[in-house]
């Protein structure tokens, strides 16, 4: 839909159907953050919600007790609001938890004697192949999720919103089967500066 050597039939044919933005920028180049603008119409320093967290206590994420969200403001005008996905945030204005948080999804894994890992033979800077069938995937367990509260939702008598947050693509990127050997990273179209050495640049970067 964009242009580029990549194979992204489902993308777009969301293009062709839906809205697409041409010219979009990220409030903030951090997944958490940007997703807090996204829930708030705020940049991150106006929602409370400046970086993201790690260790012990980091999730689910909050942003200012006072800030409305998408979920609060449709809640107030007659909307059932449904959430699916990574389990990561304040559900804040939702009625409905769909969520998988990783804790869960791990003793999902459990169950069926697995563990997230990679194939050695596969594994590269920010990913490699996941070692597992594509139906035990994580965003396919959201997913499974996802449809159930659609179909939930589907049958109400009253207008509905549903967030679902995959967690890819997002380094590390654990791919299954087939889309890991869709494309060869060899033809990967890097921006210019993708092999800076940052020499000059301060130790952060």
């Amino acid at each position: 839909a964009y242009g580029g050597n990549c194979r992204t039939p489902f993308a777009d044919e969301l293009a062709s159907e839906g809205v697409r933005f041409n010219q979009s920028f990220t409030p903030a180049p951090i997944c958490h953050p940007a997703r807090s603008c996204v829930a708030t119409g705020l940049l991150p320093h106006a929602n409370g919600f400046i970086a993201n967290r790690c260790g012990a206590g980091a999730y689910p994420f909050n942003t200012f007790p006072d800030i409305p969200t998408t979920a609060d403001l449709l809640s107030e005008i007659g909307y059932r609001c449904g959430y699916a996905g990574q389990g990561h945030i304040d559900l804040k204005g939702f009625h409905d938890d769909y969520s998988l948080p990783f804790s869960a999804y791990n003793e999902y894994l459990g169950r069926h004697g697995l563990s997230e890992k990679f194939d050695s033979q596969t594994v590269r800077p920010g990913g490699g192949r996941l070692d597992m069938d594509i139906e035990h995937a994580r965003d396919t367990r959201y997913t499974a999720r996802a449809l159930e509260l659609l179909d939930e939702f589907a049958a109400l008598d009253q207008p509905w919103f549903i967030q679902f947050d995959f967690d890819g693509p997002h380094p590390i990127c654990k791919v299954p089967d087939p889309f890991f050997e869709s494309h060869a990273a060899s033809d990967a179209i890097v921006p210019g500066n993708f092999h800076d050495t940052l020499a000059d640049r301060p130790r952060i970067h």
